[in-house]
């Protein structure tokens, strides 16, 4: 099976011939990307929680996911969902595209 290139893979080609304009310095179109370090509070939480990592998440999703995104949707936006609504795909970026 092939699969697409990522959008910013083709676009990193679709530039590769261009040498850019030295009057200005680049900008940083990265998405998602910390650039700070990671506060110790998470870091704390993620080590206390390493016992979890022997088992992958339901493909549905754990409960108290879905149920702090159907909050959240619902304090944040006014936004009443079921949980046959919530729906999400974790660890893969083909799906965005």
């Amino acid at each position: 099976m092939k699969f697409e290139d990522y959008p910013f893979e083709k676009l990193n080609r679709v530039l590769s011939n261009i040498t850019p304009n030295s009057d200005y310095s680049p900008i940083s179109l990265t998405i998602g990307e910390p650039q700070f370090e990671t506060p110790d509070f998470i870091q704390t939480e993620l080590k206390n929680s390493t016992n979890l990592l022997n088992k992958y998440p339901k493909s549905r999703g754990e409960d108290f996911l879905i149920d702090s995104i159907i909050e959240y949707m619902r304090n944040r936006f006014e936004i009443y969902l079921t949980k046959e609504q919530v729906g999400f795909n974790i660890w893969n970026k083909r799906s965005s595209f």
